[in-house]
């Protein structure tokens, strides 16, 4: 995923940039040189958790894509059998 380098972005992401930057200057309580490039690159880097995350959440949606499909399927059965009660419509 590429995410545009913007002032939106950069304040969406606050927190992610100080701490990488962090990382990559304190990395093992020893400074090194960093230049842009470098922290691009560790901007960069995938994290299993942030993966197995990513995969879960797809996994969810897809779910409730599936869940939704069905219960729509379900409710244009019952329409057909005439067995379908609307109850979201108050009728007073």
């Amino acid at each position: 995923m590429k995410l545009a380098l913007n002032e939106e972005t950069i304040k969406v992401n606050v927190c992610d940039i100080i701490l990488g930057i962090d990382d990559i200057i304190s990395f093992n309580s020893q400074r090194e040189e960093t230049n842009l490039n470098s922290i691009k690159n560790n901007l960069k880097m995938d994290s299993q958790e942030e993966k197995s995350y990513n995969k879960h959440k797809k996994k969810k949606e897809e779910k409730a894509k599936d869940d939704m499909i069905k219960k729509i399927s379900e409710i244009d059965e019952m329409k057909r059998n005439k067995t379908y009660v609307d109850n979201s419509v108050s009728r007073y």
